[in-house]
Order: structure tokens, then C-alpha cells, then sequence
């Protein structure tokens, strides 16, 4: 695939993607502010968090200082190898790259929110019932988890190496 076409497939998932991330995360900030909403007996709530921590709260009661330094230093430099990865792979399948198309979108947008909101990111969705419930999340994740499963799903489909392992010495 020619790297323009490439760049254009890939600027064709990442722009959308971090713009409906943030886009929903505005509505959700202005009619959430009120308090939560359910839907259908409670399976989805809507319910505005910010999240200081990663996917599902993880890091959030690290030393604020060492968030920072996580969270707003190392994500931008893995944001820019995932760009290189995806723009100097040999010869990516459209689903690998649309993949790790969404999981820089997601990365991005997720981002962009820390930029915003003092290192903390919107959070505004939960699905379940009772007390059997996903954690609260956003487009962004949504981007990622989907973004990771493409991936998966490509490397699961590729045939094993036929080359020999190594020999052990």
C-alpha cells in the first residue's frame, strides 16, 4: 500500500474517531451535570466521572506526580511510535491498520481530554445490571478495545511461521 494511501486510511479513522470522542464527551459533561441517567431498566447508565487513572481507573491512585509523568509524558511517545509503526509496517492488512488506526484515535482523544481536564479524562458510560457492571467509559475506550480486537483477530488469522525455532544451546 502506497504511504499516501496509507496516511489517507489512517487520517480517515483517527480524525473521526477523536472527534465523536469528543464530541460526546461535551454533550455527555453538559447533560450529565444534573445527575446519572438509565436506560432500560438500568443496563446502560449514563454517569459523568473523571477518570485520573487509565482503562478502568487503573493508575488513578498513583503519586500524583508520577501520573503526570505517565499519562501525559509516556502516552504521547507511545501515540508517536504507534504513528511510525503504522506508517513503516512492510505491508499491513486494512484490518491492522484500521485497527491501530482506532487505538491511536482512542489514544488521542483520551489525550487530549488529560490536556484538558488537568490529567483527568471523561468518563460517562456503564453497561450491566445490578451489581455485574463494566466500568465506566467513553468513545475513546471503545476505540481501543475495538482496535485491539482487530489486531487480534488479524494476528489469530495469520498463518504460523514456518521457519525453525531456535536451537536452545
Amino acid at each position: 500500500m502506497a504511504p499516501a494511501i496509507r496516511m489517507a486510511l489512517v487520517c480517515s479513522m483517527v480524525v473521526p474517531c477523536v472527534a465523536c470522542d469528543q464530541a460526546t464527551k461535551v454533550i455527555a459533561s453538559r447533560v450529565l451535570e444534573s445527575g446519572p441517567i438509565h436506560y432500560f431498566g438500568g443496563l446502560v447508565q449514563f454517569q459523568l466521572v473523571l477518570n485520573t487513572g487509565a482503562f478502568l481507573s487503573l493508575g488513578a491512585h498513583l503519586p500524583e506526580s508520577l501520573r503526570g509523568v505517565v499519562f501525559q509524558g509516556l502516552v504521547p511517545l507511545l501515540l508517536a511510535i504507534a504513528v511510525i509503526v503504522l506508517m513503516r509496517t512492510m505491508a499491513p492488512s486494512r484490518t491492522a491498520l484500521i485497527g491501530g488506526s482506532l487505538i491511536l484515535g482512542g489514544g488521542l482523544g483520551n489525550f487530549i481530554d488529560r490536556t484538558l481536564h488537568d490529567g483527568g479524562v471523561v468518563d460517562f458510560v456503564s453497561i450491566g445490571f445490578s451489581s455485574l457492571r463494566t466500568g465506566i467509559f467513553n468513545v475513546a475506550d471503545v476505540a481501543i478495545v475495538v482496535g485491539v480486537g482487530l489486531i487480534l483477530w488479524e494476528q489469530r488469522k495469520r498463518p504460523p511461521s514456518s521457519e525453525p525455532a531456535p536451537a536452545e544451546t
